[in-house]
């Protein structure tokens, strides 16, 4: 297998986030079938047996990514959620680990070296496309993750799946909603670096 280079990477990720912008708008309320195929490329189901829905942050960073690497490789490729369950494999090999948790996305970044914890990138250093994960309770393990559109030392600028839409009061981490949003520093966890 042939390495990949920073180029290709840096692609890759630019890609992601603009699939990743295309889902702006989607909502569990009226697009429910989006929010299933979501988690559904990891044979999870919508809602727990209490009808409870899922967070689906990390699944639809994932599916985003999975749907990005299909883009780039063949517009003729498929990306069906059976087809892109196929592409997670090729993902994982040369970029990342697409999971539906960030402990294991964090994990696996970790071990390749392209994780950066919180303080070790400066406000505004942040590149569009990396994955950024909050910590919003202050309890040291993350909760939610989004992809990086723009940052510069105030304030980062974020595609997030699950969140709460910008001017709507809720749960910043499953609030339901694809949605950009402006995001301070304080509960940053720390970024995947995929370039």
């Amino acid at each position: 297998m042939e390495p990949i280079t920073r180029w290709q990477e840096q692609t890759f990720a630019l890609k992601t986030l603009s699939v990743g912008g295309g889902f702006v708008g989607t909502t569990r309320a009226k697009d429910y079938e989006q929010i299933a195929r979501f988690m559904g490329l990891f044979g999870l189901d919508f809602a727990d047996s209490n009808g409870k829905p899922y967070s689906y942050c990390a699944a639809g960073v994932a599916y985003a990514a999975c749907k990005a690497w299909a883009f780039l490789h063949s517009p003729q490729l498929a990306t069906d959620p059976a087809s892109l369950r196929l592409y997670k494999d090729n993902v994982a090999a040369h970029y990342f680990l697409p999971s539906a948790s960030c402990r294991v996305m964090i994990e696996d970044a970790k071990s390749r070296g392209i994780w950066e914890r919180r303080g070790q990138i400066a406000p505004g250093e942040a590149s569009p496309g990396w994955f950024v994960f909050y910590d919003w309770q202050g309890d040291g393990t993350a909760d939610h993750v989004e992809i990086v559109r723009a940052s510069n030392p105030k304030e980062l600028r974020t595609i997030g799946f699950n969140t709460t839409e910008p001017g709507r009061d809720g749960a910043q981490g499953n609030g339901g909603a694809v949605a950009r949003r402006v995001r301070a520093y304080d509960k940053v966890f720390g970024y995947i670096k995929l370039y």
